[in-house]
Formats: structure tokens, C-alpha cells, sequence
């Protein structure tokens, strides 16, 4: 059974990453191809990155937005090898049940190989 990406995942708010302020040329955020309204081609990607927010079922309370903390300061980094393409695919959605958000994380590594 074939899915589409969009049904597992959820798109990056780029606007809200920076706080209104403009990242630099030389900044990962002006290189990487980011899932905001489509999803970027993937071909000649060599990293692909994918946030989860699930926290169930980890034996402590994690933060609900810690993929975004995570890509917040990712961003920032300075881009030294420009001969890596990276692309955001965004979040994956949190299941109705804990199984649920496994299977999407799961069908995630498959599909983006």
C-alpha cells in the first residue's frame, strides 16, 4: 500500500525558527531544502532530517516541541561543506497511539533511503 508523505508528515514553520530575524548567507537555513508548503525532491540528498515530537511511552516528559528547539539551532550553524545537500522533511504526526507514531517513524526510514 503505497502513502504519501503528507499524510505522516508536518511541515516546518520556517518563519517561527528564527524569530522574525534573517539568517546569514553562510547559515545551514539558506542552503537546506526545507518541507514548508511541498515537499522538497529528495534526489542528491545526503541527509535527510526527520523530527518527532512523540514523547509517550519514553519513562519521562520531554518537551512537545523539541524537534523545533533542535532544527532552531541547527539552522544557525554555519555551512562549511557545500558539497553536502540537506533536506528538512519536517515532523512526523504523533499517532493516535503510541503504535501508531512507530509505524510512521518506521515507514519514515524506509521511504527516505
Amino acid at each position: 500500500m503505497m502513502h504519501d508523505l503528507h499524510e505522516f508528515l508536518s511541515p516546518v514553520n520556517f518563519a517561527s525558527l528564527d524569530n522574525n530575524k534573517r539568517y546569514n548567507d553562510s547559515q545551514i537555513a539558506g542552503f537546506i531544502k526545507v518541507y514548508e508548503e511541498k515537499i522538497p525532491d529528495l534526489e542528491g540528498v545526503n541527509i535527510v532530517i526527520v523530527g518527532i515530537n512523540e514523547f509517550r511511552g519514553d519513562g519521562f516528559i520531554a518537551e512537545e516541541n523539541a524537534a523545533d528547539a533542535v532544527r532552531k539551532q541547527l539552522y544557525q550553524l554555519y555551512y562549511w561543506h557545500k558539497d553536502v545537500t540537506i533536506a528538512d522533511l519536517g515532523n512526523i504526526r504523533c499517532g493516535a497511539s503510541l503504535a501508531d507514531s512507530y509505524a510512521a517513524v518506521r515507514w519514515s526510514e524506509t521511504c527516505c533511503n
